[in-house]
This record gives C-alpha cells, structure tokens and sequence, in this order.
C-alpha cells in the first residue's frame, strides 16, 4: 500500500503542469461529443463517381443506429459512414447489428433526407466498438495471472494499471504540454520499474538490486540511442506520420529525433527489467539455497544464467520490432531499388537501431545486475558466519 500511495502522489506531481488528455482530441476541440451504438438498419447507399475517369468512387452509407451509450442515449437516430477511395485507411462498410462508435456532431437531428444528411451530417461513423472484445480478452488475461500468480497477479495486475495510466495521462499529455521527450521518456521508464518491482516484490534486497541493474541497462541503451542517432544523422522523419507530428507538436516536443529516443527506451524497458527481475530472483534463490556459496560462485552462476537469457530476450525485441512495422517494411522492400539503398533507409535503420541498443540495454543489464547480487549476498553470508 505504501508503494502504490507514492505511485499515485509522483504521479499526480509529475502530471499536474500538463495539459488533459482529452484537449488533444480533434473531436474534443470542435465540441463534438462520441457515442456508441448498434446499428438496426441500413437505409439506403450512394455510390460517387470523380469526374476523372479513374473508377475512383465515394460510397455514402445511410444507416439507422440506436444510441446505447453517451448523448441521447436509448435513441434511435439516422447516421452517415462514408468510404472514399481517395482515402488509404479506411473502415469496413457497415452492416447491420454492427456496433459502433458514432461522433455527434450538433447539427439538426430531425433531418430525415439522404442529401441534406450527406451536406450537415448530425451523426457519422467514427469507428467500430471494439472495446467489449477487448474487455473480454483482458479480463481473460487477469483471470489467467491470478489463477497462475495468486496475490502476484493481482500485484502485477496494479503495477500493469499504473504502467499504462503514466504513459496515457502522463507521457502523451506531456508530449502535447512541450516537456522533452527524453525528460519524459526516461521519466516514465524508471517509474514504471521502481513502481513495479517494488509492488511485486515489496522492500528487499532482491527489488534493490532488480532496480539497480535495470537502471543501469536502461541508462546504457538511452546514452546508445543518443551517440548512434547523431552518427546515423537520423532527422527523425521515417514515413508521413512523421510530417504530420512535426506540424502538431509544441516547440518543447517537435525535436522527431527525441521521439525516436522516446520509442527505443519505452520499447525496451519491459525487456530490461524482465531480465534484472529474473536474475536477481534467480541468485537471491541460489544464495537462500546454498548459504555457504561464496562471491565467485554467484559471479559465475549469475553469468551463466544470463547466457542462457540474453539470446532469447534479443530474439524477442527484435521481432518485436520487425513484427510491429512489418506492412511498411514489405513497402520499402518492393519500392526500394536495391537492398543497399533499403538497408539504409531512415525506417530501416530505426528498426535496427532499436533492436541493437535495446539488446545491448539487456547485455549491460546481465553484468549491472548480476556484479551487484553477488556483491550484496556474499556480504550478508558472510557477516552471518562471522557471527
């Protein structure tokens, strides 16, 4: 309960000088309100050709929706979807039972013709609702973790809550409130191990070492990010995303390489702090186990464990990083002209470094974690056979 209480009370200080969440929202600003809803009916359906002999259409969808959520909730209101083919990313057509979300926009409800509804639109599609999928799907996960982990999985559930609750109302607002990226990057990764481990494994000297050691592969994949970003004279514009975010961001925040630093520490951290929390726990066990085992034993058995885990922790952020990019990696591949030219693409180039500085993090963390484990439990041994 301590832990959690100064989770909180870091967070609420951390968080208070930024901006809310919600004032980032395009929806917000305009004054439109989201709603949900599950569609009875589809209406009617008009399909636009452009006048430029390119078969290049925009199909409008008249559908009736009943409000099950939000402003006027329980009401049954005609909405518009509509699917332009200028547009790359676009939703399925809807159909009927589809749940949904609906975005409200003010304009006259009791307008009932297809082409006044096309011109001012009260209600339109906005996306589908996939939340209760989702919940069903989490709440899958938390009844799994604390079936398998007992009291741990309902800690670790709590230190999961807080890990998303400072990236969503801390990291992201902060973003838009002009903090540094790499202030409020670092911010978040050492929040999110200290709160963790602490709650997981309460006030010991295993936690004391899990945290010593993921800070300092942390610090060693941050200050490699920051030497290689300047020798791979990265600029931080990786695809079209890229043009978008320099042209919203506060001038605190619009540096796009510190974006790319803020990705490879927060990507990595998970990895890190997996690795120092096994090893400390492994040694702490060996050390409880063994009473009698002297410094170089631990040194050796804290390095061939790590062996053992370094190969499978690099596999797992690098295909991490490849499986999260991989429809714009197959792009570059068919539209590049050679693999040299790929291979030094600034997309490309991210992915690897993010894959290599965040390993190397981990390597760092095998040596941090397992030097200060052996130092602190021979002492302890020691100081007991003396007495």
């Amino acid at each position: 309960m301590l832990t959690l209480a100064a989770a909180v009370l870091v967070f609420f200080f951390a968080s208070r000088n930024c901006i809310s969440l919600k004032k980032t929202l395009l929806a917000q600003q305009n004054g439109w309100v989201s709603c949900t809803g599950k569609i009875i009916s589809i209406e009617d359906t008009k399909v636009v050709y452009y006048e430029d002999n390119t078969n290049l259409k925009q199909t409008l969808i008249l559908f009736k929706v009943l409000l099950t959520g939000g402003k006027n909730k329980n009401k049954e209101v005609l909405a518009l979807q509509t699917l332009d083919d200028f547009v790359a990313i676009k939703a399925k057509q809807v159909e009927t039972g589809d749940r949904v979300i609906i975005l409200y926009t003010g304009a006259p409800e009791d307008v009932t013709d297809f082409e006044q509804i096309i011109r001012n639109p009260a209600y339109f599609f906005e996306e589908y609702n996939r939340i209760p999928y989702l919940a069903v799907l989490f709440f899958l996960f938390a009844f799994l973790i604390i079936l398998f982990g007992g009291s741990k999985g309902i800690k670790t559930l709590i230190s999961l809550l807080l890990t998303c609750i400072v990236i969503f109302f801390y990291f992201i607002p902060s973003v838009f409130s002009g903090v540094s990226l790499y202030k409020s990057s670092l911010f978040v990764c050492l929040y999110s191990v200290i709160t963790t481990i602490l709650i997981i494994s309460g006030y010991t000297k295993k936690s004391f070492i899990a945290i010593a050691g993921c800070s300092g592969g942390l610090l060693c994949a941050a200050l490699l990010t920051v030497i290689m970003t300047k020798c791979l004279k990265l600029n931080g514009f990786l695809n079209n995303e890229s043009v978008y975010l320099l042209s919203i961001l506060p001038e605190g925040s619009s540096n796009l390489v510190s974006v790319i630093f803020a990705s490879i520490t927060i990507g990595s951290i998970g990895a890190i702090m997996d690795v120092s929390m096994s090893l400390a726990s492994a040694l702490n066990e060996l050390a409880t186990a063994v009473p009698d085992i002297s410094f170089k034993q631990l040194l050796k058995s804290g390095f061939e464990i790590g062996k053992d885990m370094m190969g499978t922790m690099a596999n797992t952020l690098i295909l991490a990083y490849i499986g999260g990019s991989l429809s714009f990696v197959l792009v570059l591949v068919a539209y590049n002209t050679s693999y040299l030219g790929l291979l030094n693409h600034q997309m490309i180039t991210v992915e690897i470094l993010q894959g290599l500085a965040g390993s190397i993090g981990i390597l760092c963390t095998i040596p941090f974690t397992t030097l200060l484990a052996a130092v602190i439990y021979s002492v302890r041994l020691s100081v007991s056979i003396e007495k």
